[in-house]
């Protein structure tokens, strides 16, 4: 069974049911967030019905969210009744979004015309009823057929996948689409495989054959199935486009598994001390061209040796740990990097770690700490692409002196900080709100850095620098008449190049609001280029030949540490 790693818990919250996944959060609400909820509570309404967006037929037990804008209020989602009807009471004054949805219908906000425009909100004055608003959710598209094997028979428990074309770390790739059909437990008894929930759009299509566990005596495997892109190759780029329509199942997507050289893949796996690794498993996982996949796994013998079969041609990384080690990183890990060309990889070494220790602080550029406790704090590492493996570990506790400790580091990483509260936004208002401004390491900046864990067997002098002293932009756009444009897309990223990294998360795209209007909250001091770009493939702002395409018809901003700034932005016909 192969396995999403690093966004597979983000997989798992989006499958579930999103009326449990949003009543659960309403309930996690912090008590003092429901307490000035309810001091804010008013006389409005806000009344309305969901329905089908094709058929125009009304949709019982819809979830609809009632969005504040710019407000504390918290608000519990509601579910329509059976004639499609919801209902929200004791609104105070405030501009609200709507949003709804139903499995397996598309989630829409209350306005929008398309996947990447925003919703329109609702002015609430105050006692004021809002009735009558319609909110149409469109259903989602299907993409079905069959996997066989080379013989013509049903090939089962395969993992098919729906692909894209994004932009990731700023290089355009196939990207595996997490639909809420994702992940159903691979193809059937009749090589049947169902993928539902998609949005409207052009998708490509693989299908992924079960890892090999070699847990028992060797399996040997010189030829197998393969990674298979629709219609039947192993090339991803001859692979074949299928459209999908909203509300219409796009069957036909038959796939022959494309059969390749497989290698087996022989060593021993010791300890630090020399002594076999024992009571331990071994797993391999592969960086495809779209994900990082569980290519086989197996089990540690009792002199250290090991024998993986069934493995594909490729880049690999492979992993050692005690089968009952614990998650905090206190374990000692064995792993190395093996390249599979086809043929059998003998004598492979691993040797164990304990890894590295990461020690630091958090800070704020104040001298005192935001107001939250340690235990609302969270530190973590993220791990670089190339060093996600299947072993997952649990972040540490930030000591009551706000100090931390991070065991069992490997590879590369980057240093990340935020509030582990559930429901909890960062604190201070709107305007002046803590979150991270600099990572530091022995006074060099290492915030967009990954830090070499293997270099060194102790990194100290971490220093985490929280504040909330962040510039701010805000402004409108109009077109060549000096009317507002709504939805408006432009991207903000530095002057400098060294900013535009994938790695650096300093562009930001952005819309306009229904008024047209912008903010952007939230950015270091510096010079910033703002550039109307219209409607651009997801991610692609991330590609540095881009943002060097929109330099000359860029404005430029520049803002001081605390600066509130307004930039007013025309589009013309020609963008």
């Amino acid at each position: 069974m192969s396995h999403r790693l690093g966004a597979w818990g983000k997989l798992v919250t989006f499958v579930a049911s999103l009326a449990s996944a949003t009543i659960a959060h309403a309930q996690l609400v912090p008590p003092r967030d429901r307490a000035a909820a309810r001091a804010e509570q008013g006389t409005g309404v806000i009344r309305g019905f969901v329905v089908d967006a094709i058929t125009g037929e009304p949709l019982p037990r819809a979830v609809v969210q009632l969005i504040p804008m710019g407000a504390s209020l918290q608000t519990a989602p509601v579910l329509t009744d059976g004639d499609g009807q919801f209902e929200f009471r004791d609104l105070p004054a405030a501009r609200y979004l709507l949003r709804a949805s139903r499995t397996p219908y598309l989630p829409i906000t209350y306005g929008q015309r398309g996947q990447n425009t925003r919703g329109t909100p609702i002015e609430l004055a105050a006692s004021q009823r809002v009735e009558k608003i319609r909110i149409a959710i469109s259903p989602a598209g299907v993409i079905s057929g069959h996997v066989s094997d080379e013989f013509g028979f049903p090939a089962v428990g395969v993992e098919v996948r729906a692909l894209q074309y994004r932009y990731e770390n700023g290089q355009r790739q196939l990207s595996t689409v997490y639909s809420a059909g994702f992940g159903g437990g691979g193809s059937d008894d009749l090589g049947a495989f169902r993928i539902w929930g998609l949005q409207p759009g052009q998708y490509y299509v693989s299908a992924v054959p079960p890892a090999i566990q070699n847990f028992g005596p060797p399996t040997v495997v010189h030829t197998g199935p393969i990674t298979t892109y629709f219609p039947n190759t192993a090339d991803a780029a001859a692979a074949q486009r299928i459209s999908v329509e909203s509300g219409r199942e796009t069957g036909g997507v038959n796939i022959t598994l494309v059969n390749g050289r497989l290698a087996t893949l022989r060593g021993r796996a010791v300890t630090s001390t020399g002594e076999p690794f024992t009571g331990a498993s071994i797993m391999v996982t592969r960086q495809e061209v779209h994900d990082i996949r569980i290519s086989g796994g197996g089990g540690v013998k009792p002199d250290g040796t090991f024998e993986l079969s069934g493995i594909a041609a490729g880049q690999y990384l492979l992993m050692v740990r005690p089968m009952n080690a614990r998650d905090d990183g206190t374990a000692e890990m064995a792993r190395a990097r093996v390249t599979v060309t086809g043929e059998d990889v003998d004598d492979i070494l691993l040797v164990g770690s304990h890894g590295a220790t990461l020690r630091g602080v958090i800070t704020t550029d104040e001298g005192a700490m935001p107001p939250l406790k340690p235990s609302q704090m969270m530190v973590r590492v993220e791990t670089a692409p190339e060093d996600r493996g299947p072993f997952g570990r649990r972040p540490p506790a930030v000591n009551d002196d706000y100090s931390f400790e991070i065991k069992g580091l490997f590879g590369r990483g980057r240093i990340e900080s935020h509030f582990a509260s559930m429901g909890l936004s960062p604190p201070g208002s709107a305007d002046s709100f803590w979150a991270v401004k600099a990572v530091y390491w022995r006074g060099q900046n290492v915030t967009t850095r990954y830090i070499d864990f293997d270099s060194s067997p102790t990194i100290d002098d971490i220093e985490i620098v929280f504040s909330r002293r962040w510039a701010e932009v805000r402004g409108t756009v109009t077109d060549e008449r000096g009317q507002p444009v709504a939805d408006a897309a432009f991207v903000v990223f530095p002057a400098d190049e060294s900013g535009w990294m994938p790695e650096a998360r300093r562009v930001r795209p952005m819309r306009t609001t229904p008024e047209g209007t912008f903010r952007m909250p939230g950015l270091h001091q510096g010079e910033y280029l703002v550039a109307i770009t219209g409607p651009i493939e997801p991610g692609r702002w991330q590609d540095p030949e881009y943002l060097r395409s929109l330099v000359e018809r860029a404005t430029r901003v520049s803002v001081l540490e605390g600066e509130k700034k307004i930039v007013n932005l025309r589009i013309s016909t020609a963008q």
